[in-house]
């Protein structure tokens, strides 16, 4: 028995349960893609989801379309069946509706696999992130970029004031965002061997935006008292020193990073952050 035996409505259910089946399948390698590639939660959230949204309505199709109806009943005491019913049951597995079935069959193991296969690659997020600082994309020459592209100049950046920044290239990288500030001359104090990271005479500082207590953006500026804070748990960093916490949970400074400026004004790095962006728990070995 083949897909020719079925009737016209249950052809078009298998039609609808393979197609149900191959979304679910693309949704989970999707989401290996995005996890891995992109890392956007959002995409990943999406693809998840659709690939058990397919994998659902494909069973329930196959439930109501292709399987057959009950109730079932076999006599009791007699345990086991007749021969002859035996045979057709046998018959039933080798060309029957299991038999041929064997096409959505295996492309339901497509969607368990490419699930699974999620599942696995997702669990590198336990450990320790294997790109560390290179993986923010700041290294050097690297232009500093608004969120929208477009180049940052040191003339557009008034004393008191701060710009959220981005390695050209990478605007998709939520570890390598950072925030560059322009200090009043002489209020910087460079931390030992970073006496070159903060062009025009220490005027323009440059520290990560994600918080090192749990992993909020800081992107609250007291031009007064000179000091980032945190909006979620009030953790405050001194922009004037190494970005060193000096009140809330924060143990560990913002990570610098050491930025020039060109001959047009524009900033750029001359190397990675000093240490990996983010909360200690986001890694391992660093102090």
């Amino acid at each position: 028995m083949s897909t020719e035996d079925l009737t016209p409505e249950q052809r078009k259910a298998h039609r609808r349960i393979l197609l149900c089946f191959v979304l679910a399948t693309f949704s989970g390698v999707s989401w290996i893609f995005w996890y891995t590639w992109n890392d956007s939660l959002a995409a990943e959230g999406t693809s998840l989801g659709m690939a058990f949204i397919f994998l659902a309505t494909g069973l329930v199709l196959w439930s109501h379309h292709l399987m057959d109806d009950g109730p079932f009943e076999e006599d009791f005491p007699e345990l086991r069946s007749p021969a002859k019913q035996e045979a057709e049951v046998v018959a039933r597995l080798d060309r029957g509706q299991i038999g041929r079935r064997r096409l959505l069959i295996g492309s339901a193991g497509a969607v368990g696999a490419s699930v699974a296969g999620g599942a696995l690659v997702n669990l590198r997020s336990f450990g320790p992130d294997p790109r560390s600082i290179e993986g923010t994309g700041w290294s050097i020459g690297r232009r500093a970029v608004t969120v929208d592209g477009s180049p940052v100049v040191d003339r557009g950046l008034p004393v008191g004031s701060l710009i959220t920044v981005m390695p050209e290239g990478f605007l998709n990288s939520p570890q390598a965002v950072a925030v560059i500030i322009h200090l009043p001359p002489g209020a910087n104090r460079a931390l030992p061997g970073r006496g070159t990271w903060a062009p025009d005479g220490g005027q323009y500082v440059c520290y990560s935006k994600v918080c090192t207590h749990a992993g909020c953006p800081v992107d609250l500026y007291d031009h007064a008292a000179m000091e980032l804070q945190c909006p979620c748990h009030q953790s405050t960093f001194a922009a004037t020193h190494g970005a060193i916490p000096v009140f809330g949970p924060a143990g560990r400074a913002l990570p610098q990073l050491p930025i020039a400026i060109d001959a047009n004004g524009q900033f750029y790095s001359t190397g990675p952050f000093s240490s990996p962006p983010g909360p200690a728990v986001w890694f391992h070995g660093e102090p």
